[in-house]
């Protein structure tokens, strides 16, 4: 197992809490029609890549599947969390 395992593990709980904070901002920014939604797009691609053992290629965020994925993952988690 050793260093490996350390490497292959990913989840929620294994986000730092400020980037949690990341997380959540991004999500509502993203929800919020005013905002730049490419940018939310774009942290929480990267953070779900990191995180949570995802492949996705920048291209992925015009695939409406693939951001449905990532945003219902994270919403689920927030509101596990927060109970937002």
């Amino acid at each position: 197992m050793g260093i490996a395992k350390v490497f292959m593990e990913r989840g929620w709980q294994l986000i730092p809490n400020h980037n949690k904070e990341i997380i959540k901002q991004s999500l509502l920014d993203f929800k919020n029609k005013s905002q730049n939604k490419q940018d939310a797009l774009n942290k929480l691609f990267e953070m779900y890549n990191l995180y949570m053992g995802g492949n996705y290629r920048a291209s992925s965020q015009t695939c409406g599947t693939c951001v449905r994925t990532v945003v219902t993952v994270f919403t689920n988690q927030v509101k596990k969390e927060y109970g937002e």
